[in-house]
Parts: structure tokens; C-alpha cells; sequence
């Protein structure tokens, strides 16, 4: 997001998905907000693939952090939904 001051701004990403090591050679990988594997296919458009990545979105949004840099350069890991509501508030 962006803000009328130019050194302003909110950055959101996140991995759609994570690689868990279970044991010795068994790997998982998965989406660690809704824990099941996100399709990476950026040109998949299709109507489930959409409606996945829109529950991963607000999973996201809900329950994930970002790191916030405040205006005295601190930087804390509020959840996102409240990182959007100070970047709001002070831009």
C-alpha cells in the first residue's frame, strides 16, 4: 500500500507454501494458515484455484504477522489486520 509520503508504505507477502521435515526423508509441504498444499501456478485461473487463494488471503490476513517498522524505527510483528489499521491510521 502506498501513502502520500514516499518513504511510506506496508508491504503484505507471504509463502504460499512452507516445507515441513517430518522424520528422516519425508518432506510436506504445505500452506501453514489453512494446512493444505496452495497451487504456485500463476496462470491457473480457474474458479477453485481463485477461491483457494482467497481463503488463504484472509487465513493470512487473520492469522499471520508482519514485520512494522514504527515511527521511532522499531520494528514489532503485530497481525497484519492490525499492521493495515496503525498504516492506515498514520497515513
Amino acid at each position: 500500500m502506498s501513502t502520500k509520503n514516499p518513504e511510506g508504505y506496508l508491504r503484505l507477502q507471504f509463502e504460499l507454501n512452507n516445507i515441513f521435515q517430518q522424520g528422516t526423508n519425508e518432506k510436506k509441504v504445505i500452506n501453514s494458515y489453512i494446512n493444505e498444499k496452495v497451487s504456485e501456478a500463476i496462470d491457473d485461473a480457474r474458479e477453485p484455484q481463485i477461491n483457494q487463494l482467497i481463503r488463504v488471503t484472509e487465513a493470512f490476513i487473520d492469522q499471520g504477522k508482519v514485520a512494522y517498522v514504527d515511527l521511532e524505527n522499531q520494528i514489532n510483528y503485530p497481525l497484519v489486520k492490525e499492521a493495515i489499521a496503525r498504516f492506515i491510521n498514520l497515513n
